[in-house]
């Protein structure tokens, strides 16, 4: 009996080695997805829904799974297991990354490359971003209901939970409670606040779908704030909506473009005051020409709102558009622009010495994009194409701060609201 199990043994060890070990795969970030199909609407990413595409069928949107509560714990999505991402050791080695030509893996502020950051503390999508004088700032997405500050130097993120206790009306505590998806935000011209309107109202989706009219401001002495505040009145916009283009012009927040719901785009022009004492009602500007898009990348640069890319509604569906305008805040004058090399929407823009970028996105089967593209606003006729970001994302935010680009969060290849920052030196 014991030569028998001797000899067994020695078949299953001779079996082993004759198949070998188990092959060892190995998870890159970044790169272009596998999933096709049209494009859905993108406040679907909020609930997970199936939206239907213009040309038949159904496809998953991007950043289905995402809904709140799920899928969205510190570190889905990305290499690190939770919280920020430490940073390496001086002299870190660089490493190329695959099917990139000048792209670099680094912590250094080089020309022409891509770094990686410290990670946020929560996955986000959707969210605001703004580079105040002294710090960066990222509030809210995905209806998560908190902020997060970098300051120069630090080795992470600061996680803000707690939200101003002085909000006690019924709608800003709704607010506070669910936080807001797919809003604008803009800093002011002294770069001590960022305000931000619009967005989806989470208790609210996926039916009855509608936008927020309410502002909030974060500033720097004091955190978020109310948009109602006492012998202030209250800063609104007039026409609620989600997914709209803005950027704040002088004391202005110009407002355009973005939907209400999943069957038509909306073209009203707004303009609300900055600071001070507001004005009774929002100033009506020219109405964003035909197509009206939401999910568009936009930023601001002099007296000029930039608006490129996004979505409209068709009698086919969902057509995702490659168009490029300006608007004139003080003309008040639309003006076409050459068009995007491709057409995309979820895309994130911002100018940076004179230049207009728009980072990442999705094209029109969904998928998400590891793309930048930059064209000059002083002497520009035509697009260029940066090095593109290691990672693939779209509803990320992109910000100009200390002459570099920063790229944050979003929705990836996985599916799930990353944590990733990344930046680019010009």
């Amino acid at each position: 009996m014991s030569r028998r199990i001797a000899l067994l043994l020695v078949c299953v060890l001779l079996a082993g080695c004759v198949r070998g070990p188990a092959a060892i795969t190995r998870r890159q970030s970044g790169g272009a997805g596998t999933r096709g199909g049209a494009a859905a609407d993108p406040a679907s990413v909020a609930s997970g829904s199936v939206s239907t595409s213009p040309g038949g069928g159904t496809v998953k949107p991007p950043g289905s799974g995402n809904s709140p509560g799920s899928g969205n714990s510190p570190g889905a999505g990305n290499p690190a297991a939770s919280g920020p991402l430490p940073l390496p050791p001086t002299g870190v080695a660089f490493q190329d990354v695959p099917a990139s030509n000048s792209l670099q893996l680094n912590f250094e502020e080089l020309p022409g490359r891509w770094g990686i950051r410290p990670y946020l503390n929560r996955g986000r999508v959707g969210h605001t971003a703004g580079a105040l004088k002294d710090r960066l700032l990222v509030a809210e997405g995905d209806h998560r209901p908190s902020y997060e500050t970098l300051m120069p130097g630090a080795q992470g993120w600061t996680l803000v939970d707690d939200y101003d206790a002085e909000w006690t009306t019924r709608s800003e505590k709704f607010r506070q409670d669910q936080g807001l998806h797919l809003a604008v935000g803009a800093v002011d011209a002294g770069g001590n606040e960022l305000w931000t309107t619009g967005g989806l109202r989470g208790g609210l989706l996926p039916d009855g779908r509608t936008g927020s009219t309410l502002f909030s401001i974060y500033r720097a002495d004091r955190g978020f704030s109310r948009s109602l505040e006492e012998n202030m009145g209250a800063y609104n916009l007039d026409v609620g909506r989600y997914a709209a283009a803005g950027g704040i012009v002088g004391s202005e927040f110009i407002v355009t473009g973005g939907t209400r719901g999943a069957t038509s785009t909306v073209d009203v022009t707004e303009m609300v005051q900055v600071g001070g004492r507001p004005l009774p009602n929002s100033r009506p500007g020219k109405p964003m020409p035909a197509p009206v898009v939401a999910g568009a990348a936009s930023a601001v640069m002099g007296k000029k709102l930039f608006v490129a890319g996004g979505y409209t509604y068709t009698a086919g569906g969902l057509s995702v558009v490659k168009t490029f305008r300006s608007y004139d805040v003080e003309k008040d004058v639309w003006e076409s622009l050459p068009d995007l090399p491709v057409a995309l929407y979820g895309a994130a823009g911002a100018t940076l010495n004179g230049v207009f970028y728009v980072v990442g996105g999705f094209d029109p089967d969904g998928k998400p994009r590891n793309s930048v593209y930059s064209f000059s606003l002083t002497a520009g006729d035509r697009w260029l194409t940066p090095p593109p970001m290691p990672t693939a994302r779209g509803h990320l935010a992109v910000v100009a701060f200390q002459d570099m680009l920063w790229a944050i969060g979003g929705i990836g290849v996985s599916r799930a609201a990353l944590q990733t920052v990344e930046t680019y030196q010009p």
